[in-house]
């Protein structure tokens, strides 16, 4: 299946990124059962639907602040390659405004699932 293929797995956590930030109630119900927490961005610049390498770098450099989870599609046929001009860009300005990258698990250490309602 799916979960097999793809397990978003974090270094204590298992991770799950809903596309679209959709699914169905019986999707959540095999991802709760499997142990992953749903992970959405609070960054993306639609970069799986406009091919903008620049547009793209401004979005992410200019849009974080603490504890924001960017997100970029690796490459593929359908939108290219552009994740490899923009975060050599975005990187080193989010580093020079004091950003750090982390993995979610990091992110959500000492926290409960982010996925169960507070």
């Amino acid at each position: 299946g799916v979960l097999g293929r793809w397990p978003a797995e974090g270094a204590h956590r298992k991770w799950f990124r809903p596309a679209k930030g959709t699914m169905s109630q019986v999707m959540a119900g095999v991802l709760e059962e499997r142990g992953y927490d749903i992970s959405l961005p609070d960054i993306w610049s639609g970069d799986s639907e406009l091919i903008d390498p620049g547009f793209h770098a401004r979005v992410l450099a200019n849009a974080p602040c603490d504890g924001s989870v960017l997100l970029m599609h690796v490459p593929d046929l359908a939108w290219g390659s552009q994740i490899n001009d923009v975060l050599p860009v975005v990187v080193p300005i989010l580093r020079e405004r004091g950003f750090s990258f982390v993995g979610m698990s990091e992110l959500f250490e000492g926290s409960g699932s982010p996925s169960t309602p507070r």
